[in-house]
């Protein structure tokens, strides 16, 4: 037999280790992968791009997150890409560090590159749907598509502040009596109709109340699984109210 020294035993175990490590660690689907030599051929201000800076191989709840956003985004236009930093080996995208003063501690980092040289960083926490509302609220040319949200009311609540609020509203009642009953969408056809009339009977401001106090709700933890996905819809409702209004104010 022949002799095995602890050295050995050692240097088997990294080395499956590393595999086992470089096989779990795959690309997300959907997501370009950038490098100090390819950024700025991709991120050229002609598109929104969102991209992750995160350690080579990512895993974890955050990843996980991730990867179910791009999955929920994968409709839409926007464009998503990763670029992988490292401290150790061969200092991995050094450059794109230095650059956006990146800190590996603190990874993943999550940037949107907005046409024309605008950049904004996502605050956080990470989940999938916080991260499409932060994304919906930073661009109105593209449609997200929050969880629970109807295209054609979207397209309603982006009329708000430039229109006749009654007349939204008149528009939106129309198009609720077209929806059965028994459609899965109906209770969220009713919530926009429920908005749009506190809208006309209160104010607009009425939107930025009603986000914040559904959000301290979420916050609070105090309702069941049902009661919390029923008011994340709600919040993501409101959210598409909001981000024309947010970009009606910065225009």
């Amino acid at each position: 037999m022949p002799y095995f020294s602890i050295w050995n035993f050692i240097e088997l175990v990294t080395t499956v280790m590393l595999a086992l490590h470089v096989c779990t660690a795959s690309s997300t689907p959907g997501v370009v992968s950038l490098d100090d030599w390819t950024f700025d051929k991709v991120v050229d201000g002609s598109r929104h791009v969102l991209v992750k800076f995160d350690k080579k191989y990512p895993y974890g709840p955050l990843e996980m997150s991730y990867q179910a956003f791009v999955n929920d985004i994968r409709d839409t236009v926007l464009l998503t890409a990763e670029v992988g930093v490292q401290d150790f080996g061969d200092d991995q995208n050094n450059a794109l560090k230095q650059r956006f003063k990146l800190d590996t501690e603190t990874l993943p980092v999550y940037k949107l590159f907005v046409p024309h040289g605008g950049v904004k960083t996502f605050p956080g926490p990470v989940t999938a749907d916080a991260l499409r509302r932060w994304v919906a609220m930073q661009v109105d040319d593209i449609w997200i598509g929050l969880r629970g949200c109807l295209q054609e009311f979207d397209a309603i609540a982006a009329t708000v502040n430039s229109s006749v609020p009654s007349d939204a509203l008149s528009e939106a009642e129309s198009m609720l009596k077209l929806i059965e009953t028994s459609d899965v969408q109906r209770e969220s056809a009713e919530y926009y109709v429920l908005i749009l009339k506190k809208i006309v009977d209160l104010g607009i401001s009425v939107v930025s109340q009603e986000h914040a106090r559904v959000e301290r709700l979420l916050l609070s933890r105090r309702m069941s699984p049902s009661k919390a996905r029923d008011m994340e819809v709600r919040l993501n409702i409101l959210t598409s109210f909001a981000q024309h209004l947010q970009n009606t104010t910065q225009a």
